[in-house]
């Protein structure tokens, strides 16, 4: 939860300039108000952030943050499959590190 948009005056507020070095604040603010550069370098810290910000901000591949991306096996599964929606070779030695992810994206490319 964004407890700076909770709040009438949230500049006032400790931390509040240093706020986007948290992903998750910083995905939060780029869904609200849409793509927004200053915050990615931030995002980009977690796998699932950036994924999300892929997903539902960008709405499409982000090459830049694919690296970060698919340390996750869980991230990476989805990235190919929502994101991507095809194999994704690269992330695959990933994908693979988790038996029930695996499993899934087994059968995700066997319905291509």
């Amino acid at each position: 939860m964004n407890l700076y948009s909770k709040h009438t005056n949230p500049e006032s507020l400790y931390g509040y300039k240093d706020r986007f070095k948290i992903p998750s604040v910083a995905y939060k603010e780029a869904e609200q108000t849409g793509n927004w550069e200053e915050a990615e370098p931030y995002i980009m810290k977690s796998p699932k952030w950036a994924y999300w910000y892929a997903m539902y901000v960008i709405k499409g591949r982000w090459p830049e943050a694919e690296p970060v991306i698919m340390q996750d096996p869980e991230s990476a599964f989805y990235y190919a499959v929502w994101v991507i929606g095809d194999r994704w070779p690269e992330a695959e030695l990933v994908i693979m590190k988790d038996p029930d992810y695996a499993y899934e994206y087994k059968k995700f490319i066997g319905s291509l």
